[in-house]
């Protein structure tokens, strides 16, 4: 599980350094592509959204805000919780367009399983016998990632037999189709993840002790961690993108990091009442 809030390698790539760049699928209304980076394979995340966010050239859409939104929910799991193969890269198009970059994210391909490709595993998870699978639901309630309950979007490494946060496109300010998200000053996203039917599944088995310890994970955000990773960030992405995008992506950083803050404030002050709700709801 990484800790860092600060990297020791880049985390935002040409498209140039890539390798073999073809397209392998479409997962609703995102392409994704394979290809392969220092010898190792990758997938490329081509997000088409909402329109009123597009830059369009050969590669598709995807805004920097967007990229951002995604990429930087991945980093900020990844402070508290495990995702899939960091470093995570940031990948700006140099080679498809003569004006603007379009936006990727890269991640190592890995051998990972879910519900798709394992009926035992999926089983498993709706069976809370995949330990570490629902202790999380706090972090996915602070970065509103609504859907860890309603689809389960949750892997397991085969390898290690580690579970995984997967799929943060629809995660932090944007829902899944690229519309802004309004929040509300009272968080409830811990309630709604019972009231969709694989939710239910999935968090109504929980227990007194796992709510327990959902509180102890989200206390490893700490509020100075996140501060400092967005810091890296914002420095990292100020070296690398345009300067027009730049004022974009800092806004949506400073826009995430001023949220989530006030969120994860909410849910350690109000620990005892929102403990005997989800009580409550199994």
């Amino acid at each position: 599980m990484s800790r860092r809030t600060s990297f020791r390698h880049k985390i935002v790539l040409p498209l140039s350094a890539f390798e073999d760049i073809h397209q392998v699928k479409t997962q609703g209304s995102s392409p994704f592509y394979e290809a392969t980076y220092r010898g190792s394979p990758f997938f490329l995340k081509n997000v088409i959204k909402n329109r009123r966010f597009k830059r369009v050239n050969e590669y598709g859409v995807f805004d920097i805000q967007l990229a951002v939104n995604e990429w930087f929910a991945s980093l900020l799991y990844s402070l508290v919780f495990r995702v899939p193969s960091l470093p995570l890269y940031l990948v700006y198009n140099d080679i498809g367009t003569k004006q603007y970059p379009v936006y990727f994210i890269a991640s190592k391909v890995e051998d990972l399983e879910d519900c798709a490709t394992s009926t035992q595993m999926c089983k498993d998870l709706y069976s809370n016998k995949i330990p570490g699978a629902v202790e999380p639901i706090l972090v996915d309630a602070v970065m509103a990632n609504w859907d860890v309950g309603n689809q389960g979007n949750i892997v397991v490494r085969k390898s290690t037999r580690e579970v995984l946060r997967l799929d943060l496109g629809g995660s932090l300010l944007c829902r899944a189709l690229g519309s802004p998200r309004e929040y509300v000053e009272t968080p409830y996203e811990h309630r709604s993840f019972f009231q969709y039917p694989k939710g239910k599944s999935l968090f109504g088995k929980i227990t007194p002790d796992q709510i327990n310890e959902a509180f102890r994970i989200l206390q490893r955000a700490k509020l100075d961690r996140i501060s400092s990773l967005s810091k890296d960030v914002l420095r990292l992405l100020k070296q690398e993108i345009p300067v027009s995008d730049f004022k974009r992506a800092k806004k949506v950083v400073q826009e995430i990091v001023s949220t989530l803050k006030k969120r994860i404030q909410y849910y350690l002050e109000h620990q005892e009442e929102i403990k005997e709700e989800m009580v409550e709801m199994i």
